[in-house]
């Protein structure tokens, strides 16, 4: 049977970050064997590959907002997924409010899939819900005393337990040995207020794990932001410690290579 791009169902995947964005909608493109703006494509803020033939569009929230604002009903879109919802901001935050209010104003058959790794808990909230045991008023956010979590807030944001489902996806797990900094590191206060501190305590935690990595491997460090690893890359080539590796910078507003 022949579909017409007028009337097939259309994904919006909704990503935190640029490069993520790019990222996502390459992977699924390489798994179809298309071309990326196929079957998947993507928008960000000055940049997009897309065509009328795709189906799956990955994008940030900015540009979803934009969307919003341009047609509020997201006409011949059927879902949007918002990914790694644990990364909450603003505008995660706002976009997830007006499709709500799409979904309960315009269009009822359009579906919301919120994705995060660890936002809920289990399926039934009891990782991520109160600490007392009565279910029933947990459920509905009524419990007393008892806090409720984001995990919850966002089940009854989306209807509660008679129109939100909750699936789990287990996924692959890897055995992690966690080893802690030998060296004396400053206070995560101390290291706040200097970034030139903070820069030095990643650099000697790097060298340390490499020095004690059991095997060949990567390191992948995390930074407050663009500044800071700019700085933490040129602190570890100066030091010249370990000449045969590469130190890369990894941020969102890298230039596309």
């Amino acid at each position: 049977s022949t579909t017409t791009s007028s009337s097939k169902k259309k994904v919006i995947v909704v990503e935190p970050r640029r490069v993520a964005a790019r990222s996502a909608a390459q992977r699924m493109a390489n798994l179809l064997k298309e071309p990326l703006g196929t079957s998947v494509g993507y928008a960000i803020r000055g940049e997009s590959k897309q065509s009328s033939n795709t189906s799956v569009l990955v994008v940030t929230d900015g540009v979803l907002l934009n969307m919003l604002r341009k047609d509020p009903e997201l006409t011949g879109y059927d879902r949007v997924i918002l990914d790694e919802f644990h990364e909450r901001g603003i505008g995660s935050d706002t976009v997830l409010a007006l499709l709500r209010e799409v979904q309960l104003n315009y269009r009822e058959e359009i579906q919301i899939v919120v994705m995060s790794a660890t936002l809920l808990g289990s399926a039934d909230g009891q990782d991520a819900g109160y600490e007392d045991d009565d279910d029933d008023d947990d459920v509905d956010g009524n419990n007393g005393d008892a806090e409720e979590t984001t995990g919850i807030k966002l089940k009854r944001v989306l209807g509660g337990e008679a129109s939100c489902n909750v699936l789990q996806s287990e996924g692959r797990q890897f055995p992690i040995t966690i080893q802690h900094a030998g060296r004396a590191s400053p206070r995560h206060a101390a290291l706040f207020r200097d970034t030139k501190l903070l820069v030095s305590a990643m650099a000697d935690a790097i060298e340390e794990g490499l020095m004690n990595a059991p095997e060949k491997g990567d390191i992948l460090a995390f930074l407050p932001g663009q500044r800071e690893i700019n700085r933490a890359v040129r602190e570890l080539e100066s030091r010249g410690t370990f000449r045969d590796v590469d130190v890369f910078p990894l941020y969102g507003a890298l230039p596309k290579a």
